[in-house]
């Protein structure tokens, strides 16, 4: 079994492997491979030239304690049936987190397709550190807020808003492409996004869609909770119902209250210490890493004065593993989470 990049001829075939492992929604399997997909990006797993499966990394990036980072979101592993039970997708996460690596990208995400499968990424040092809470909403009127329909023109408006929102929070960051996918899989599913404006500016907006005659509003935003919920509300009207669900950013670690959306691995630890280590100059700590999937992570760490340097011995008396490093920098302040969302789930 071979694993390499896909190439321009292997769009077909991944495109029939797409919907014998994700059946049902033809519409985005289009979507994706017209508008997302790069073969440079892609891993096949390919034996006697019959493609068994594969992998797809859309490369993003995500806000750390003030730093930018690099982040290659995995995406659309599947196995074709006749292969499974081989490893293949173990294999192809390996690879990936390699290539990751190589390619100076410290950090990976993901969504499972179903929350079982947190277990699974779990064994590659994945941490669902990404949470969101789901509740109902009923629709009703602000009159502090006018509301206008969002679109391709209002990207800008829409990430100035999120930005400012999840400012100084861990948050996946968005450039204009993801913006523009994102309203265009909102109106692919029956929806679209709204602005909630009041004193002359946008201060709110919400994407939403429509889920088994269910209104979904899948993300709300706002500058304060008021403009948010009027973003929301505003999105039900422009539906025409009365009620919904709406999807929230959880409140710290609240399992009671919120389900894990997303996992995240760090890829290069060192990098990722560098800019948590600048961010929290007051946590001061050393420790050892065991990682056996990146093993070019696996040495001493110890952070002081805003920095990490990697000494000869371990300082400390914690050998930690992957899972528990992601623990660490990405730990809650405040009561607020690290936030991941319309990530083409």
């Amino acid at each position: 079994m071979e694993i390499s990049s896909a190439s321009q001829g292997d769009t077909r075939e991944l495109m029939e492997l797409w919907d014998i492992c994700f059946p049902g929604d033809g519409a985005f399997r289009s979507f994706f491979f017209s508008e997302i997909y790069d073969p440079s990006s892609a891993l096949v797993c390919r034996e006697g030239g019959k493609i068994g499966a594969m992998l797809h990394i859309i490369p993003m990036e995500i806000e750390l304690l003030g730093d930018r980072l690099k982040l290659g979101y995995i995406y659309g592993v599947g196995t074709h049936p006749e292969e499974r039970g081989r490893g293949l997708a173990a294999k192809l996460v390996d690879t990936a987190l390699f290539r990751l690596n190589m390619a100076r990208v410290p950090l990976c995400a993901l969504v499972p397709q179903e929350e079982s499968l947190f277990g699974y990424y779990a064994r590659f040092g994945f941490s669902p550190r990404f949470r969101l809470r789901r509740t109902e909403i009923a629709r009703r009127v602000d009159p502090d807020y006018s509301i206008r329909q969002a679109g391709i023109g209002d990207i800008g408006e829409l990430d100035a808003i999120y930005e400012k929102a999840f400012e100084g929070l861990a948050h996946m960051k968005r450039s204009k492409e993801h913006w523009r996918l994102l309203l265009m899989e909102a109106e692919r599913a029956g929806g679209g996004a709204v602005i909630a404006e009041s004193g002359g500016g946008a201060k709110g907006f919400a994407v939403y869609n429509e889920q088994e005659r269910m209104v979904i509003v899948s993300e709300a935003v706002g500058l304060d909770r008021a403009a948010r919920d009027a973003a929301a509300c505003a999105a039900l009207e422009a539906a025409g119902a009365d009620s919904g669900i709406i999807y929230l950013p959880a409140k710290g670690d609240d399992p009671a209250g919120s389900f894990p959306f997303g996992a995240v691995r760090i890829v290069n630890a060192a990098r990722v210490l560098e800019a948590y280590a600048k961010g929290r100059p007051s946590d001061e700590r050393a420790f050892a890493l065991a990682d056996s999937y990146c093993p070019w992570n696996s040495r001493a760490y110890r952070l002081h004065g805003g920095g990490v340097t990697q000494p000869e011995e371990n300082a400390g008396p914690d050998v930690i593993g992957p899972e528990e490093l992601c623990g660490i920098v990405f730990s809650n302040e405040n009561g607020s989470a690290p936030y991941m969302n319309l990530m083409h789930d």
